[in-house]
């Protein structure tokens, strides 16, 4: 499954979670929110968020590894 990374430049917790998600091995779109009207009310305060394919929000804010290795357990 592909993955959608919302996120922005400087953004640390973005940072971790592309980390994450390369250490996992997961195929994922990084898509900055910078620039994007929409994209920034939507996302400004909750980024960064993983969405899967379908749009469905899976994680916001903090990703940890252990939400992580969760979201690798389900498939």
């Amino acid at each position: 499954m592909n993955y959608i990374l919302y996120s922005r430049a400087g953004c640390s917790l973005c940072a971790k979670a592309k980390t994450l998600l390369e250490n996992a091995k997961l195929e994922f779109t990084e898509v900055s929110i910078e620039g994007d009207a929409a994209l920034e009310e939507l996302y400004q305060f909750e980024i960064p968020v993983l969405a899967d394919a379908n749009g469905r929000q899976i994680f916001k804010g903090v990703i940890s590894a252990s939400r992580m290795a969760a979201l690798l357990a389900t498939g």
